[in-house]
């Protein structure tokens, strides 16, 4: 069974994939929408956009302090 959590995450990633994203593009199939996704995922979602779940930061911030603490 999943977890409530992991599925408002995932319905929050959806959401700003459709209206941040894509909102003024379309596609005729997958094999032209792949590439547009995988760089929203890596150029925005995971590397500028802040994150709740990772307290407030982007993911590189978060792996970052993640390092850190686990350095002591």
């Amino acid at each position: 069974m999943g977890c409530c959590c992991d599925n408002a995450v995932m319905g929050r990633f959806f959401w700003s994939l459709k209206h941040v994203w894509t909102m003024f593009e379309s596609f005729n199939n997958i094999a032209q929408a792949r590439p547009s996704f995988f760089q929203y995922i890596d150029t925005y979602y995971n590397s500028k956009r802040i994150h709740q779940t990772f307290v407030y930061r982007n993911f590189d911030q978060f792996q970052e302090h993640r390092r850190e603490k686990s350095a002591f």
